[in-house]
């Protein structure tokens, strides 16, 4: 069994034009990821695919193995496809650009867990959350499950909604996903879907065609740099680290 990680990264970000090359602690957002990812053991590539050549060109620079992709993809899903159908592998996890203090650890047990239970689609991260800013904040996409982790759904609302006063948990959907490579090819031929449009959402896209997807419980949290406030706290958190 073989893994290749492909770290997909795009320019034109909307919400924070540039990201990918963002200054971290003296770093490129990227080249964090790029770094994490190599740590990761029993995983054979790690690529990471663009479709600026900024962006190629300066992963160039610092080591890493880039691959152009066409500008026409609508997600990070199908930029990873695009390379994926090139590669000689079993198994791809897709690691957003912009999740710069992914552990390495979490990335081996996805892998792992994908290799002990190949029945399995698609396979995703997840955390506990608490904090009512969190809970409420749509930019934190929660997602229920079934008792064997299977995932039931994703939503930018608050789910599951406590029509009593009860001590459930939510669980923050941590947006690393790893597939058998002949299910991501497939994934990227899907049309659009209903929920998918409804929360902005891709993976509803994959639920509503009926591919499973199981979550691990992570601890901690994780920082996805999306906005201005989350670059923000990034640097912050670099800061009280070192």
């Amino acid at each position: 069994m073989t893994t290749a990680i492909i770290i997909p990264a795009r320019y034109a970000s909307t919400r924070l034009p540039g990201k990918a090359l963002a200054d971290i602690n003296g770093k490129p957002l990227i080249q964090w990821v790029f770094e994490a990812c190599k740590k990761v053991k029993n995983v054979d590539q790690v690529i990471l695919a663009t479709d600026h050549e900024l962006v190629f060109n300066t992963a160039k620079s610092f080591g890493a193995d880039a691959i152009m992709t066409s500008e026409d993809h609508k997600s990070g899903t199908d930029r990873c496809a695009e390379v994926a159908e090139n590669l000689d592998c079993d198994y791809i996890i897709n690691v957003q650009g912009d999740e710069p203090f992914i552990d390495p650890n979490h990335l081996e047990a996805m892998n792992s867990y994908l290799y002990e239970n190949p029945e399995i689609d698609i396979l995703t991260l997840y955390h506990e959350i608490s904090a009512a800013s969190e809970i409420l904040n749509p930019s934190n996409v929660k997602l229920t499950k079934t008792i064997d982790q299977k995932v039931l759904y994703f939503s930018r609302a608050v789910i599951p909604y406590k029509r009593n006063e009860q001590d459930n948990p939510y669980y923050k959907h941590v947006g690393i996903y790893a597939f058998r490579k002949d299910v991501l090819l497939k994934l990227a031929k899907l049309k659009p879907s209903m929920l998918e449009n409804t929360e902005s959402l891709e993976q509803l896209r994959w639920l509503e065609n009926g591919y499973n997807i199981y979550a691990l419980e992570i601890q901690g949290t994780s920082i996805g740099v999306d906005t201005p406030d989350d670059l923000k706290e990034a640097r912050n958190f670099l800061k009280n680290r070192y």
